[in-house]
């Protein structure tokens, strides 16, 4: 696993600052997305007190769905002190498509175990990352759910829902995925999620996200956690 921006080494102790470590299972579209996330913290009123970090996937794990992989990745970086990382105050972050071609319910549910019990943060969409890029929109109620859910081929490099991003905002989730198309509908999508299953048990099974959940706590007016931020002890 490695930071998808070179790492800098920080001093000992507490800077005041709550970092979520965003960790996505994809390669390319969590990426970009969340960068943009970054990059626009101040237009999206991300509080100053909250800091945005993207690990990578290990390039020799490419390719490999087992969502396990990313909390043994990140623990194995964590012993070999390549960041910091306070379990009372940070929050760590995993980015998975439930995808039921890709792993099992087992793994899912041990997925979903660890997590709880290392109270890192489950991030989940059913069946992928692109039906919670087409929230942004409102025409994803037209979308048929049994059609969702199966999200099958298209042709030979493309699933129903990567043609329907592409369709919707013109860009490839893939291959060109342009942030700057879904910004100004971030808060359409977190309100259009609730409309689908949020429930981390649920959707093991049922279509839908709870991504929406994480950025409602990114960008929202931070009265949740403000006071907790600011009363950090150096």
């Amino acid at each position: 696993m490695r930071e998808a921006m070179p790492l800098i080494r920080e001093q000992k102790g507490l800077d005041g600052k709550r970092k979520y470590y965003i960790i996505p299972e994809g390669e390319h579209t969590e990426i970009k997305y969340f960068k943009g996330i970054e990059a626009n913290r101040e237009e999206l009123n991300i509080n100053s007190l909250v800091e945005v970090r993207i690990l990578t996937n290990d390039i020799t794990e490419k390719g490999n769905s087992n969502p396990l992989l990313l909390i043994n990745n990140f623990e194995k970086d964590l012993k070999c002190e390549k960041f910091e990382y306070y379990p009372n105050y940070d929050k760590v972050c995993f980015i998975v498509d439930r995808d039921c071609k890709s792993f099992t319910e087992e793994q899912f549910d041990e997925f979903v175990k660890t997590c709880k019990a290392k109270d890192y943060r489950a991030y989940i969409t059913n069946p992928c990352f692109e039906f919670f890029l087409l929230m942004h929109s409102n025409d994803v109620f037209s979308l048929d759910r049994d059609e969702i859910k199966e999200n099958p081929k298209v042709n030979a490099n493309k699933r129903f829902l990567e043609k329907k991003v592409s369709e919707i905002f013109y860009c490839n989730p893939k291959s060109h995925m342009i942030f700057a198309k879904f910004k100004p509908y971030i808060r359409n999508a977190i309100e259009n999620e609730k409309s689908f299953c949020e429930d981390i048990s649920g959707l093991k099974k049922q279509v839908g996200s709870n991504v929406g959940l994480l950025l409602e706590e990114l960008i929202g007016d931070n009265a949740i956690h403000r006071n907790d931020l600011l009363c950090v002890k150096k």
